[in-house]
């Protein structure tokens, strides 16, 4: 189960960072292919993207209408197709952590709250509002 921690998002940065220099590194010597050179530019976007955006702190808004951790807890069984014994045993597994989780999203929550930052209510409530 991922941590959901600040901690977590700032040693991110830092990993972001160095695959990075990883990637220019790279793309700087003759020896990838097209194919491995397209896909180097590739991870390069996505890692530039965090790193660029990481200011904005949208980790710290890890609930809203369309994803979450309440989004995955529903969907979870479903991403696994359980046949056996231990297979149900390992799914049960998942869902007992999900609570420590939740804890986590929480702090985050709290640390995001105490910063002033929210999300606008409708970014909430969207479902209640189509389902009405």
């Amino acid at each position: 189960m991922e941590q959901y921690t600040l901690e977590r998002f700032s040693a991110d940065l830092a990993t972001s960072k160095k695959f990075l220099s990883e990637c220019d590194a790279l793309l700087a010597s003759s020896a990838p292919t097209d194919r491995e050179r397209l896909n180097l530019r590739l991870l390069r976007a996505e890692l530039e993207t965090f790193v660029t955006g990481y200011e904005f702190k949208g980790f710290m808004f890890p609930l809203n209408f369309f994803e979450g951790m309440h989004i995955d807890f529903q969907r979870l069984c479903g991403w696994s197709s359980p046949a056996t014994a231990d297979e149900f045993r390992q799914l049960i597994g998942r869902y007992k952590k999900c609570s420590g989780q939740a804890a986590q999203v929480v702090d985050v929550l709290k640390a995001a709250v105490a910063e002033g930052r929210t999300l606008h209510k409708i970014s909430l409530v969207m479902n209640a509002l189509i389902s009405y």
